[in-house]
């Protein structure tokens, strides 16, 4: 297993609830296989560096989570084309 950290910049004019939905479908995902999750941090709203999709801001989720290469790929499809994450980068921790 290898330890990653995820960052996702969902859109900022969700409601709550429904941050808070895509927030656990994106631990859930985290978590299949064998994968765990060792920390979440939500930074909320913030400006971002230059507009995506015509958004100013972006509410940032961060995650630190061990799983394996191969849930990583499945994991990085299925948020590649939902609407409501702006922006995910996950890359490979030591």
């Amino acid at each position: 297993m290898s330890v990653y950290e995820g960052l996702f910049i969902l859109r900022p004019d969700m409601e709550k609830e429904e941050v808070n939905k895509l927030v656990s479908s994106i631990e859930k995902r985290m978590k299949e296989g064998k994968g765990k999750i060792l920390e979440k941090s939500e930074w909320g709203i913030r400006k971002l560096a230059y507009p995506i999709k015509k958004f100013e801001d972006g509410y940032y989720v961060i995650f630190n989570f061990e799983n394996t290469p191969q849930h990583i790929e499945k994991f990085k499809t299925t948020f590649q084309k939902d609407e409501r994450v702006l922006r995910k980068l996950i890359f490979r921790k030591k």
